[in-house]
C-alpha cells in the first residue's frame, strides 16, 4: 500500500482552459509527479504497477463513457 506521500500529484487546468487550448498537447493537462522507486522493495514495486494498471483502466473506462456520451449527443444533432 502507498504511503500518503506516495501518492500521485495531478496538476490539473479546468474546462475553460482545456477548451482555449484546443488541439494542445493533452498531456499538459494532468502531470503525475515522478516517484523515487530507490526505497522500493521489489514487491511494493510490482504493487506500483498493479496500482497504476488500475487507474489506467479506471481512466480507460471514463474515456469510453464520457466519447459514448459525446456520441449519442451528436446523433441528436445530425441531419436526418
Amino acid at each position: 500500500m502507498l504511503s500518503r506521500h506516495d501518492k500521485f500529484f495531478f496538476m490539473i487546468f479546468d474546462d475553460d482552459d482545456a477548451k482555449s487550448n484546443a488541439g494542445a498537447d493533452k498531456s499538459q493537462y494532468f502531470q503525475v509527479a515522478p516517484k523515487n522507486l530507490e526505497p522500493l522493495s521489489v514487491d511494493e514495486l510490482e504493487g506500483y504497477v498493479i496500482s497504476l494498471k488500475e487507474e489506467i483502466i479506471r481512466v480507460e473506462a471514463e474515456i469510453r463513457k464520457k466519447k459514448s456520451y459525446l456520441d449519442a449527443a451528436a446523433s441528436l444533432f445530425k441531419d436526418e
